[in-house]
């Protein structure tokens, strides 16, 4: 009788010290805290914009949009009353007026962008301009943006197509050929220095679009540009 509960005794001892082993093993590794939320953000850039990296304020504004007539959100159209926000497959985004040749996205981003008219007769070319802002004065940026020519059917056949763009003012491309390549976008990479007169708003981005000549009908020649969100970026 002593034997069994010396017995008793000895099993009863054996499975407590095997639960306290078990007990400190599982304190052990529930000790193991997560690292707090302050860390977490600290390491995770803000998990902001594009990859995680927090984007600078625009500095030139997108001509991505709704599409309509006779708007062009941050951008001033001078001269003529033929601007609107299109799309790739209508003028303006009107169903009534396809484009003869249809375009593809434009390769720096979404499927609209900002449409001007250009016409010789009236004397005044269309062009719109913007002022470039949140610049720093003497740093250098690059500028990426697309652009393309095509022609809408009228009573008189089809409009012209526009051969010739050029961005100037504030940042200057030169002529850029389009009449060759109707409905295909040509994208460009600029750079350019930031001034004081770019700074302050006298020296403004403008976008100028030139019809065939010598051209006579009453149909302006339509010219697109596409400018992404954040298509300026500073490099030094």
């Amino acid at each position: 009788m002593v034997q069994i509960t010396k017995s008793l005794s000895f099993i009863a001892s054996a499975a407590c010290f095997s639960t306290m082993l078990f007990m400190s093993s599982c304190s052990k590794e529930n000790a193991v805290t997560p690292a707090s939320e302050a860390t977490v953000n600290s390491s995770s850039n803000l998990r902001e914009g594009v990859g995680g990296i927090t984007l600078a304020p625009e500095i030139i504004p997108t001509t991505e949009g709704t599409t309509c007539y006779g708007c062009a959100a941050g951008w001033q159209v001078i001269g003529l009353p033929f601007f609107g926000i299109s799309n790739t497959q209508y003028l303006f985004g009107d169903i009534t007026r396809p484009w003869v040749y249809p375009l593809d996205v434009p390769p720096t981003g979404t499927g609209t962008f900002l449409t001007i008219g250009a016409k010789v007769t009236t004397g005044v070319l269309g062009y719109s301009q913007t002022n470039l802002k949140n610049l720093k004065e003497g740093k250098k940026y690059k500028f990426k943006f697309s652009v393309s020519t095509s022609s809408i059917k009228t009573l008189d056949g089809e409009t012209p197509l526009s051969p010739t763009i050029a961005l100037h003012g504030a940042i200057n491309t030169g002529p850029i050929e389009l009449g060759n390549n109707p409905g295909k976008w040509i994208t460009k990479t600029v750079t350019f220095t930031a001034t004081q007169e770019i700074i302050n708003g006298s020296k403004k981005l403008i976008f100028a679009a030139w019809p065939k000549s010598p051209y006579i009908g009453s149909s302006p020649a339509y010219a697109n540009i596409h400018i992404p969100k954040h298509a300026v970026v500073e490099i030094n």
